[in-house]
């Protein structure tokens, strides 16, 4: 994320450092000039630390500044975030009411609700695809959009 105001809230992201086709990277990128809030998001990561905020937060852009991130209740591997290295200066506030699980729920409702209406895709089958689905906003001029 560059310039710009993101409020990303019970998302799950799944992902393996070791996958041969699509090796996994970072879920979330402070780019130049972002403000990033995130609270109770789930990174369900195969090879992370656990709790090892670099390892799902980072500055994809290291020429630029690195952007702003501030977290509340997210996990990695079972464990609470910790270590980001990014400024928490973000700025602003959420400016919109907003339901939220426990980042000990999120996993489960995810699973349980993700993916096109009527789907005949077994939970067990969803579980085995990478997922980042939850409710992420981009927020400009005051109002939150779906992004």
């Amino acid at each position: 994320m560059r310039f710009g105001k993101v409020h990303t809230v019970n998302n799950y992201f799944v992902g393996s450092k070791t996958d041969v086709a699509y090796p996994y990277e970072y879920s979330i990128g402070t780019g130049l000039n972002s403000k990033i809030i995130s609270q109770n998001n789930v990174f369900d990561i195969t090879g992370a630390a656990a709790g090892s905020c670099p390892t799902v937060v980072k500055n994809p852009a290291t020429a630029n500044p690195e952007g702003n991130f501030v977290d509340s209740g997210s996990l990695v591997d079972g464990a609470t975030l910790a270590g980001c290295t990014a400024p928490t200066a973000v700025g602003w506030t959420v400016p919109y009411s907003y339901p939220t699980l426990a980042a000990s729920q999120v996993r489960n409702s995810v699973l349980a609700n993700a993916g096109p209406a009527g789907s005949d895709v077994p939970t067990a089958a969803r579980a085995e695809q990478p997922i980042s689905v939850g409710c992420f906003r981009r927020v400009a001029n005051g109002r939150g959009h779906h992004a």
